[in-house]
């Protein structure tokens, strides 16, 4: 499928060089790091010249085996190879098993409510004693705040 889409692609170009009378690629003028990177830049395919492109297409007409040339194929020859030695009986096969059936608890588990009522005693004591210990400080620090002495 791939190659003949390639295969379209490279008569079309033959077309538009021949046309063109582009028998050599354009770049053949040119010294080898000039025409290095102007022909791997995104040129187009017709600038190759036909001589070029007609050989390519010819070449692709008489591939037998596309597969070397696919990315990535061989491994998903492996994976699938992996996965056809995987062999699963139906009958051992569950969406679900039950171990046991569900039952309703004696005692709530949740709120606990006197974890809560004991936690927010303990809670508020300490923040009394926090806040008196803090007003007695405050208190103390206005009483001994030293007087300016006036100068004169």
């Amino acid at each position: 499928m791939i190659a003949n889409d390639r295969i379209a692609a490279l008569d079309e170009a033959i077309l538009v060089a021949e046309s063109l009378n582009l028998k050599e690629d354009a770049f053949s003028s040119m010294d080898g790091e000039a025409r290095a990177a102007s022909i791997s830049s995104n040129m187009p395919l017709y600038m190759r010249g036909g001589n070029a492109l007609r050989a390519e297409r010819d070449v692709l007409k008489k591939r037998k085996n596309n597969d070397p040339f696919i990315i990535g194929l061989r491994d998903l020859e492996r994976e699938i190879s992996f996965l056809d030695g995987v062999h699963l009986d139906p009958s051992h096969l569950s969406a679900m098993r039950v171990d046991q059936e569900a039952f309703v608890p004696i005692h709530r588990i949740k709120p606990n409510r006197k974890m809560i009522m004991l936690l927010t005693l303990f809670g508020g004591l300490m923040l009394g004693v926090f806040a008196a210990l803090l007003a007695e400080f405050l208190d103390k620090a206005r009483r001994e705040k030293p007087k300016v002495a006036a100068s004169a």
